[in-house]
């Protein structure tokens, strides 16, 4: 599916060139934005359907609870989002980035607490699962967004801002949104393991504030990688250039420094939640047996 997509996609792109035929771009944005989500997405669901079929009670899920996920996450996550953080952002100007974090992973919690309701018993790993899939649906309706805006930045439309924008974050799709969304949603059947009972316990509040602390991690990486490449060159930054992770005038040394600083905080910041949830997925009674 993946490869056959992203043929599709550059079929789009270049039959978009050649035409010159604006009418196929938001065929262009919704491929290359739901392409890698849907691909892992179908992932997930063929590890349950493997479970289901099993019939050991491994799982309480089936497909359609997982692509009601995804598109809960992305129907009905991202619009209530933006205007939390809008109205969030407005009041506390300075707490951009953890307005933004916050908003996010409890609007994406939420719907993996309603989407829980009704399960006949939960495991740690089902909540990993179906946190990925409403994750994966936020990341998909997110990035067709930030491809939509990048054509409105330009003016015009430009298909290599489309390009860079849809490649960049279907890359990072698998260490985002779903990831984060995974952490919080594990903990929470985790604590409804033992009583069959979905319950906000400590362990779950902090495993969504990890989620929250990730996510204002990778938001902020521009930002700080910015700071530093700035007082590298004894320069300052405003607070909207810090927001949005730009250095003022920049060479080319400067441009490729504050890239090399990004990539390397985004990596590490990938690995150590990859790494929380390798640990949640192996940890004692993550499986019901």
């Amino acid at each position: 599916m993946l490869i056959v997509g992203a043929l599709a996609w550059f079929g789009g792109i270049a039959a978009a060139i050649y035409s010159r035929d604006e009418v196929l771009l938001p065929g262009v944005f919704l491929l290359g934005s739901f392409l890698v989500p849907f691909a892992l997405l179908i992932g997930l669901i063929e590890h349950v359907t493997h479970l289901w079929l099993a019939g050991d009670g491994a799982t309480a899920l089936v497909p359609y609870r997982l692509l009601l996920a995804f598109a809960a996450g992305g129907a009905l996550g991202v619009w209530p989002s933006a205007l939390v953080e809008h109205l969030f952002v407005s009041a506390v100007p300075v707490g951009y980035f953890p307005a933004v974090a916050i908003t996010e992973e409890v609007v994406k919690f939420g719907i993996v607490v309603v989407l829980a309701i009704g399960l006949t018993r939960y495991c740690r790993r089902d909540g990993l699962i179906l946190g990925a899939a409403v994750g994966l649906g936020f990341s998909a309706f997110e990035s067709a967004g930030y491809a939509y805006e990048a054509v409105g930045k330009q003016g015009s439309v430009s298909i290599p801002s489309i390009i860079e924008v849809q490649v960049s974050r279907g890359l990072l799709t698998p260490v985002g949104h779903a990831l984060w969304t995974a952490l919080a949603a594990g903990a929470l059947f985790a604590a409804a393991s033992a009583t069959g009972r979905l319950r906000l316990s400590w362990s779950v509040v902090g495993w969504l504030g990890v989620a929250i602390a990730l996510h204002v991690g990778w938001d902020v990486s521009a930002g700080v990688a910015a700071e530093l490449v700035a007082r590298f060159y004894d320069q300052s930054l405003t607070l909207t250039e810090f927001r949005r992770g730009i250095v003022p005038s920049s060479t080319t040394a400067e441009s490729v420094l504050l890239a090399s600083i990004r990539t390397v905080l985004l990596a590490v910041n990938a690995a150590l939640g990859l790494l929380l949830v390798r640990w949640q997925w192996r940890r004692p009674g993550a499986v019901r047996h």
